[in-house]
């Protein structure tokens, strides 16, 4: 049988009508308890927070549950009573995120003696984070893709179990069909292979020599533990099966775009430290094997944050999505790569695109010389190559001065001739590898490209950025998205800070509570920057009035209607720069920061942006200069204007598209931002011209011809308005201030709910 998860449990026959809300209910009747281990030891704490799923499959729902503990997960499959179905095997598929149009599949299979979950689960904090469940879904551009994982009965030791390679490989196969089959949809009957991508993680195609076990042992391991030795068979270094395999593939007609990723650390093995996948083995055919830095054969595939090794699986698997969906032929993003790379880290000031590189760049402290580059101009550039030039001295003068007083012939060097020496060095052979920082290149003035800011002879560049559409035409360039950050990863930035600031858990108790800090990290959604300046907002500022609840504070103040308090704390800058400092950073990169990209995105923070609205600028109110003093911005006929604008402002990361078809999507702390410096007459004037818009066009919808589309349109205008009067509100803005007509606040706000306030 398939090895069970330690903590974790899929629940299946969901109806298709439960929501997300009503399974997380389900899941803390199962969590938040403790739960007795034995007599002799200590009970095990519960959760209130169990990290869960619930995603479609076949006809209902499929969830997934991890609980705090082997003891929660028994208790859990003992004392089920509902008819829903509690498992720990995960056989077979399980769908852990499918959004409603799914744009890719991702199928993730476990190795021997795997589980189809715990296989992918790292434990971190006494926290087990799933990252096909828990990270990728929220990793651009992945929030569009069904993910799922298959498990099998893989246990070496399972004597019962007859299936070998082949039968597992026709099961999965088999389930795939299956489930495709079920889509009315030409392109969905049958697995074509040109349609599908593979990436293995330390997968040995040439076998391992750590199953070139003796032929005695073997015997002995068969009567005495049950392990298969068929299946060890076909793990041994250069076995006929994996050779046979290897020549058919070579033989395919059409191949599937492929990758693969190999450990570099070993892993204890019967009392030794070993090697278990080298790279000679992970290749195979005309896919060379990349490495993965601080990982051995059992984590490879284990990852507790977007950081580290998941990264290098992200740029993989992006690869192949882009082979898949968009046709690229480019090669697979890697340092190993002959020719120039470069790679950029786009995201939201703040949002951690430089803890992303310099996090890469230790990994790659052994491998190669790292330069680290940041300059606002020219000569600022020219200073900081100067400055890596005399780092590195009269080395590269040896050849040149072999012999002679090298101090003396570096002492009598202009400027400009060290820097072209150090660019001249960068050519040798032995200095390829060198690998280039540039932090925020959009903030150097005077360049056209970016790839201006680094010497034409370097090699392999690393970027952040805030604009999301940036190119660098003369390298194979790659971009990578930094998106907000999980609740967990954050939750471990604030408690690093909040250890920094004080030590003392009894005066300051909530702040050690998670509970708090997870709705601190929903409070600043996902933004790193943020969540460590409340910390120390909390900790320097709020905690005067009572250090026990301060966390519970702020929360408070960042919900409430004080919108003075809510500016202190984004112009509160401790030792590095404020939220709010950050925010002025990109809006001082738009072509005109007082133009129409910036009265566009005023407009903006007054409305409903989520995606599922509706296009407040595809109104139909008629638009006036005397009644509307944005005109040349709302009109109807000012489409290509809007256009060009939303690509100013995608271009400063204040906004970003997560489709081309789709409209811009804005960080909640980046809209808050722009209604604080709006000031009282801003909001007053957008506020007005979003309600009066917003009741003409309801109305104009409601009379047009009673059709369904006409009332989701209506309802849509009517959710701006509602929306506008929830910002005015944490303003303080009421009716009576916007001098609006009354039928407008009749229609917003009806009679009977003004009574009941």
């Amino acid at each position: 049988m398939a090895k069970v998860s330690l903590n974790s449990l899929r629940v299946t026959n969901i109806p298709s009508h439960i929501d997300k809300a009503t399974f997380i209910e389900f899941a803390k009747q199962y969590s938040f308890k403790s739960v007795e281990r034995g007599w002799l030891s200590r009970s095990v704490k519960g959760s209130d927070n169990p990290a869960v799923s619930l995603s479609p499959q076949f006809d209902g729902h499929v969830g997934t549950i991890t609980l705090p503990s082997k003891e929660h997960k028994e208790a859990a499959l003992k004392n089920n009573n509902a008819e829903w179905r509690l498992d720990d095997l995960f056989d077979r598929i399980t769908i852990l995120s499918s959004p409603e149009e799914p744009d890719i599949d991702i199928c993730a299979i476990h190795g021997l003696n795997g589980n189809a979950f715990d296989t992918w689960a790292a434990q971190s904090h006494g926290k087990t984070i799933m990252w096909l469940r828990d990270l990728l879904p929220t990793t651009e551009p992945f929030e569009n893709a069904r993910v799922m994982t298959f498990g099998y009965s893989s246990q070496l030791s399972d004597r019962k179990n007859l299936s070998g390679i082949m039968e597992w490989s026709h099961n999965l196969l088999l389930s795939a069909m299956i489930r495709l089959n079920l889509y009315d949809k030409p392109e969905y009957r049958g697995v074509q292979l040109d349609r599908c991508g593979l990436l293995f993680l330390s997968t040995p195609h040439s076998g391992t020599t750590e199953a070139d076990w003796n032929k005695l042992l073997l015997d002995i391991a068969w009567v005495s533990w049950g392990v298969r030795t068929e299946i060890v068979d076909c793990l041994r270094a250069f076995n006929l099966t994996s050779s046979e395999s290897q020549d058919q593939y070579a033989n395919m007609k059409i191949k599937p775009p492929c990758a693969a990723l190999y450990e570099t650390k070993k892993t204890k093995v019967n009392g030794f430290n070993r090697l278990v996948v080298a790279r000679q083995s992970a290749s195979f055919g005309n896919v060379t094997a990349s490495p993965m830095d601080n990982v051995d054969h059992n984590t490879i595939c284990k990852f507790d944050s977007k950081f580290n090794g998941f990264i290098e699986v992200v740029i993989q698997l992006r690869h192949l999505r882009n082979l898949l969906v968009g046709g690229s032929n480019s090669a697979a993003p890697t340092f190993d790569d002959h020719g120039k790379t470069s790679i950029a880290f786009s995201g939201i000031g703040g949002i951690g695109k430089t803890a992303t590189m310099i996090d890469i760049a230790h990994h790659e402290l052994d491998c190669r010389n790292i330069f680290f580059v940041q300059g606002k101009d020219k000569p600022s550039l020219d200073r900081a190559y100067l400055h890596i030039a005399r780092r590195i001295g009269p080395e590269y003068l040896m050849k040149e001065f072999q012999g002679k007083d090298l101090q003396e012939a570096w002492r009598n060097e202009r400027p400009e001739e060290r820097i072209q020496r150090f660019k001249t060095w960068l050519e040798d052979a032995e200095n390829e590898t060198s690998l280039f920082l540039f932090d925020d290149v959009d903030g150097v003035q005077g360049v056209d490209r970016i790839g201006d800011t680094v010497p034409p002879e370097a090699q392999t560049v690393l970027y952040t950025t805030r604009n999301p559409v940036v190119r660098d035409p003369g390298f194979h360039f790659h971009r990578i998205r930094i998106t907000p950050m999980d609740a967990d990863t954050l939750i471990k930035i604030m408690e690093a800070v909040r250890n920094e600031e004080l030590t003392d858990s009894k005066t300051f108790g909530d702040l050690f509570q998670r509970q708090t800090l997870l709705q601190i990290a929903k409070t600043v959604h996902g933004h790193p920057l943020a969540a460590s300046i409340a910390i120390k907002y909390i900790v320097r500022v709020v905690s005067h009035n009572n250090p026990a609840t301060a966390g519970q504070a702020f929360i408070e103040i960042l919900n409430s209607d004080n919108y003075k308090e809510r500016e202190e704390f984004l112009n509160f800058s401790p030792e590095n720069v404020s939220v709010m400092e950050t925010f002025h950073v990109s809006r001082r990169r738009l072509r005109d920061p007082e133009g129409q990209a910036w009265r566009l995105m005023q407009f903006n923070c007054m409305l409903d942006t989520s995606e599922s609205g509706t296009d407040f600028f595809d109104h139909a109110c008629f638009i006036t200069s005397a009644e509307f003093p944005d005109h040349d911005i709302l009109s109807t006929e000012s489409v290509q204007v809007r256009n060009r604008l939303s690509n100013q402002i995608e271009s400063v990361s204040f906004g970003e598209r997560t489709h081309l078809s789709k409209p811009l999507m804005f960080h909640p702390l980046w809209l808050e931002c722009t209604r604080h410096m709006m000031g009282p007459e801003g909001r007053l004037r957008y506020a007005r011209q979003v309600l009066q818009v917003s009741y003409h066009s309801y109305f104009s919808q409601v009379n047009q011809d009673g059709s369904d589309e006409a009332r989701t349109r209506a309802s849509g205008f009517l959710a701006h308005a509602r929306h506008c009067m929830v910002v005015c509100r944490n303003f303080k803005i009421g009716f009576e201030d916007l001098d609006i007509l009354d039928a407008i606040q009749e229609w917003v706000q009806p009679p009977t709910r003004r009574r009941n306030r």
